[in-house]
């Protein structure tokens, strides 16, 4: 039996960074559920206001939940 586990991406941006979805937030969460020893992609899409070193930060919290089920993934 595969175990599936709820995942949370969380990406922070600092200013003169845009996500192409919304321009109102500097931060997106993503929730997605994922069995054991399998791998899955997100896309994103950033607009820079201008070049230079920008400090993007990302956490991921995987954990069970009774929400995800094979049927989620």
């Amino acid at each position: 039996l595969d175990t599936i586990y709820k995942v949370r991406l969380v990406l922070k941006i600092p200013k003169g960074v845009q996500f192409q979805t919304s321009v109102a937030s500097n931060t997106v969460t993503k929730t997605f559920c994922i069995a054991e020893n399998n791998s899955t992609s997100h896309h994103l899409e950033l607009i820079f206001a201008s070049t230079g070193v920008k400090n993007i930060s990302a956490e991921l919290e995987v954990f069970s939940s009774a929400d995800c089920t094979k049927e989620r993934i």
